[in-house]
Formats: C-alpha cells, structure tokens, sequence
C-alpha cells in the first residue's frame, strides 16, 4: 500500500519595517494571520525582530515566517492592518517574501 502523499507547504516570510517600533506602530508581536480565498485561516504567527536589531533601531523592522498551504489566495493582515492580497503565482514569482512598509 501506498504511503499517503502529504500536501506541500510553503514557507512565506516577511519584513514589515516603520518609523519607530513604538507608537503608533508597535507592530512587534503582532499577530500576522493569513487567510485563503475562502476565507479559511491558513496562517497565524507573532512577528519578531530580525537577529541583531533592537527596538530601539530607526526605522524599526519586523519579521516573520509562516508556514502555508498551498491556496489560489493569500489574503494577510499585520494586526488591524490589512495589506494587499497575493495569488499563489505572485508569491512564487517573489520567492515567498514579502517587503511591506508603514509610514
């Protein structure tokens, strides 16, 4: 018998970069959750700052990473910020990495 074939997954990181780290941004562990286009959640991590940053850095980055499925959408929302929404074609095309900013 056939061992069952498991769907691949594919791994989406981001770096969200502001002014500050602080108000009103404060973006550092917030929630990034990633929802397909039936509007099933697919992803739901906590962003971080990258190794060797500070809180303190000017203009402050943010990372993350998340493991998906594969979808025909990915819709993203960085807390309360909803940000552009990406085919599964984009994201290949984008090597899985996303640069957003917020001014």
């Amino acid at each position: 018998m056939a061992a069952p074939t498991t769907p691949p997954v594919y791994t989406l990181t981001g770096t969200v970069t502001t002014p500050t780290c602080g108000n009103p941004y404060a973006l550092l562990h917030t929630d990034v959750t990633i929802r397909n286009e039936v509007n099933t959640l697919i992803g739901d991590v906590t962003m971080d700052l990258p190794a060797g940053a500070s809180e303190d850095d000017s203009p402050c980055r943010v990372v993350f990473r998340a493991n998906v499925p594969r979808a025909q959408l990915y819709e993203l929302a960085v807390g309360s910020l909803v940000v552009p929404s990406y085919s599964f074609e984009q994201l290949e095309a984008m090597r899985w990495h996303l640069d957003l900013a917020f001014n």
